[in-house]
């Protein structure tokens, strides 16, 4: 319908067309930071790029599921298995927000199936009595003021 309508529309890619609109929105409804957005935009321009479809409704959870095997594979870029999983979220955010516009029926990437990412446990670093003595015993301003913002934005410290 939007063809007969719009002729011009016809050579346009609807999927990638969805994709900016839907950052264009989260950024202005400040739904995403800037550098947030440029992220989110770049990677769901090249899924769009690896699924073979032009339509966001002929996604299907099978082709989600290839595309996290390939992102994780040698075959792909090869990344880690959180990065991966975090890419497929993106995806999956991108969907939702359609399924809400009642442009999409149902979320292809909802039913994807994630490896368990392991978790490296976390070394101590410092404990809040260290760190206060490192910052009463520091000789200078600018030194004390970086420990401060570090430890006051979480920089390993061990709250006991």
């Amino acid at each position: 319908m939007a063809i007969r309508a719009d002729p011009v529309f016809a050579g346009a890619d609807p999927f990638k067309h969805e994709i900016k609109a839907y950052v264009g929105h989260q950024l202005t409804n400040r739904g995403f930071t800037h550098n947030s957005a440029e992220n989110r935009l770049a990677v769901l321009l090249r899924a769009a790029d690896y699924f073979e479809v032009c339509e966001p409704g002929r996604l299907t959870t099978a082709d989600v599921q290839r595309w996290y095997a390939w992102l994780k594979g040698a075959s792909g870029s090869g990344l880690s298995e959180s990065t991966a999983q975090s890419y497929v979220m993106m995806l999956r955010g991108f969907l939702r927000h359609l399924v809400e516009q009642k442009k999409l029926r149902e979320n292809a990437a909802k039913g994807v199936k994630f490896a368990r990412v392991r978790q490296c446990a976390r070394l101590p670093f410092c404990d809040r009595e260290t760190g206060d003595r490192l910052l009463e015993n520091c000789p200078r301003p600018d030194l004390k003021f970086i420990l401060y913002c570090g430890f006051h934005a979480g920089l390993r410290k061990e709250v006991t």
